[in-house]
């Protein structure tokens, strides 16, 4: 699955209570406050407090202030006071907020390698 362009696309929403198992692409930006049990890939991330992602997640900005599970492949990470992050982080840009609650193997990828899982 790779990453889509972030300059195409709009703005998407999961909602809250929504459940949504399977893999979803999405050309722009998408935010997530319902759960995610499948892959994902867009140009943006952002997954809300209260929701989760279960499965791997690729796009060039990741915002995390809910639960992800799996494998995150990005160019940037950002996980606020209130993220939940195991599983494996590929990145290029890492911030964590203190506070937040994190158990990953990281790898800090070179800028020039396409961010795509295999």
């Amino acid at each position: 699955m790779e990453k889509p362009q972030t300059s195409v696309g709009g703005r998407s929403f999961i909602a809250a209570g929504s459940k949504i198992v399977g893999d979803l692409e999405f050309p722009g930006l998408v935010e997530i406050l319902g759960t995610v049990h499948g892959n994902l890939a867009a140009g943006s991330v952002v997954v809300a407090e209260g929701a989760l992602i279960e499965g791997s997640l690729v796009a060039a900005n990741v915002t995390i202030r809910g639960r992800v599970a799996g494998r995150v492949i990005c160019d940037t990470l950002t996980c606020h006071a209130t993220a939940d992050l195991t599983g494996e982080v590929d990145y290029l840009h890492l911030s964590i907020e203190s506070g937040a609650h994190v158990a990953f193997r990281a790898r800090r990828r070179a800028a020039d390698r396409a961010a795509t899982p295999g």
